[in-house]
C-alpha cells in the first residue's frame, strides 16, 4: 500500500510539473547563458556593447577592468504580483561578463529582474529608485529570452 501510495505522489508531481509547463506563471532558478568565442580581432567588449546595440538593448557600462558589459535598465511592462498591495511591473537589465583564455573566451550573460510598484519608481542610468525588490524567480518567458539574446550575442562573438 506504500509503494502504491509513492507511486501517487510521483505521478502527481509530474502531473504538477506538465502543468507548469503549460502555464506562463511557472518559475525556476535563473542560471547565465554560457557561451565560448573565438579570440577576436577587435576588443571583445566593443564586441560585445554592439551586440546589445544590434538587440536593441542600449549597453550602459561597458568596463575593461571587470571584462563587463551591462545594459541600462528597462521596464519590460509585465505585471509581476502585488507589493503591498499595489500593482507592480517587472524591471530589468542585463550584464555580460568577458573571461578570456588561452584557446578562446567564456561568455556568461545574466538577467537580473525587479518587481516595482507602478507609479512608484524611477530608472535612473545605473540604478532603480523607488518601491521596489528583487525577483527570486524570473519567468519562464524573460528565460527563454535571456536564451534568445545569449544566442544572437553569440552568433554575433563567432567572428573573429
Amino acid at each position: 500500500m506504500k509503494g502504491l501510495f509513492r507511486l501517487a505522489g510521483i505521478l502527481g508531481g509530474f502531473v504538477l510539473a506538465a502543468a507548469c509547463t503549460l502555464t506562463a506563471g511557472c518559475t525556476s532558478p535563473l542560471k547565465p547563458y554560457l557561451f565560448n568565442s573565438p579570440h577576436m580581432a577587435r576588443d571583445p567588449l566593443e564586441a560585445l556593447a554592439a551586440a546589445f546595440s544590434q538587440n536593441q538593448i542600449l549597453a550602459i557600462i561597458v568596463d575593461p577592468q571587470g571584462n563587463l558589459v551591462q545594459s541600462r535598465w528597462n521596464d519590460t511592462g509585465v505585471a509581476s504580483r502585488p507589493l503591498d498591495g499595489r500593482q507592480t511591473t517587472i524591471v530589468r537589465r542585463y550584464s555580460a561578463v568577458y573571461t578570456r583564455g588561452r584557446s578562446d573566451n567564456e561568455v556568461a550573460l545574466t538577467l537580473e529582474e525587479q518587481r516595482c510598484v507602478v507609479g512608484d519608481f524611477t530608472l535612473a542610468e545605473l540604478e532603480v529608485r523607488g518601491r521596489c525588490e528583487p525577483l527570486r524567480e524570473v519567468p519562464e518567458a524573460h528565460k527563454e529570452e535571456l536564451h534568445r539574446l545569449g544566442r544572437r550575442l553569440q552568433q554575433a562573438m563567432s567572428i573573429p
